[in-house]
């Protein structure tokens, strides 16, 4: 059993710690982790499934962890209400220089047609959701995206960068 998150307790392991439950801390600092090995995932598959199922050549990423909020409906939420707390940790963000990089390294390599973040609220901090999307705008990338928001946590100016920024679909 590993309690907390798995990148630290998959290296212990693989170095042989062989106990019944192994505690690891939050990573605090997502930049620190490196991206997914998508080959050794096979995401080339579900990248085919989507273009085959969807007509567009579709996979998603991760640009933080935990959510501010409890909302029933989400697995996140839920979990926190069934558990009395936030088992998750606060809500932490990768920059979006990190975020960008990934986004154009599996874009190129997968050649997609569109991005969807994984993360439970995309947008649970306005500046970091605006940083992203004007970085991602300078850098002239115009992959189309997509995220789950928080109808609590917008304003006018976030959509209209989320628009230049080719943000398609919000959820």
């Amino acid at each position: 059993v590993v309690v907390g998150e798995g990148e630290k307790a998959m290296l212990e392991i693989a170095h042989g710690n062989r106990e019944k439950i192994i505690r690891c801390e939050l990573v605090k600092n997502l930049d620190e982790i490196p991206f997914p090995d998508r080959d050794l995932i096979k995401n080339e598959r579900t990248v085919a499934l989507t273009e085959r199922n969807d007509g567009e050549r579709i996979t998603s990423l991760l640009g933080s962890r935990g959510c501010s909020f409890n909302c029933i409906m989400c697995a996140d939420g839920a979990t926190k209400i069934l558990w009395g707390r936030n088992v998750s940790g606060a809500v932490r963000r990768r920059s979006p220089r990190s975020i960008l990089q990934e986004m154009m390294e599996i874009y190129k390599k997968y050649r997609l047609d569109f991005i969807k973040f994984a993360d439970p609220t995309f947008n649970n901090n306005l500046e970091h959701v605006k940083a992203f999307c004007r970085n991602k705008k300078d850098l002239g990338f115009e992959a189309e995206w997509g995220a789950n928001i928080h109808a609590k946590v917008v304003d006018r100016e976030m959509f209209e960068l989320m628009k230049q920024a080719n943000c398609r679909e919000i959820w």
